[in-house]
């Protein structure tokens, strides 16, 4: 399947990126949440050409660096999914909608950072699936297997555009 080769293509790079978002995170940036933030900091240690808090200097070119950026969340991307139908089937709602969340953000932001135009069907089921995903980890909804299937459908589309942009 051409995900999953791509998904494991990029684990090598995105490790790497993941590495100098961290590396950066640790040493020059205050205290913040989420894989999400660390990558923006290190993409603005790279652009504001502050080499050394981007992986030790390793990292100067902005252009691969956003490449890399977009494959990285493809591959977070994928994860959530993976996490949230695990959660789902063990009928950990609240487990399952916090992992469908971040795979729908991780999705649209990795289209727009790829300069993708999103679709508007793939961009409000993208959104729909988020509010579901918020509903259930906040226990406002239980979810029903059809509004389920409908969400994780809708970022596994996205995920489907994404891995042709990647």
């Amino acid at each position: 399947m051409r995900w999953n080769r791509s998904l494991t293509m990029g684990a090598a790079f995105g490790a790497l990126a993941l590495m100098a978002a961290s590396a950066y995170a640790q040493a020059a940036a205050p205290a913040t949440a989420g894989v999400a933030a660390d990558l923006g900091h290190a993409r603005a240690a790279v652009t504001g050409k502050e080499y050394t808090a981007a992986e030790a200097g390793q990292i100067k070119d902005v252009k691969a660096f956003d490449a890399q950026l977009v494959r990285t969340r493809a591959d977070l991307a994928g994860h959530h999914y993976v996490e949230s139908a695990k959660a789902w089937a063990k009928k950990d709602t609240v487990a399952a909608g916090r992992s469908l969340v971040a795979a729908a953000r991780y999705v649209k932001d990795a289209l727009s950072a790829a300069g993708r135009e999103t679709e508007t069907d793939t961009a409000r089921g993208l959104t729909a699936a988020e509010s579901f995903g918020e509903k259930l980890a906040s226990k406002t909804t239980l979810g029903t297997e059809r509004a389920w299937t409908t969400a994780i459908g809708a970022v596994r589309r996205g995920m489907d555009k994404l891995g042709k942009a990647v």
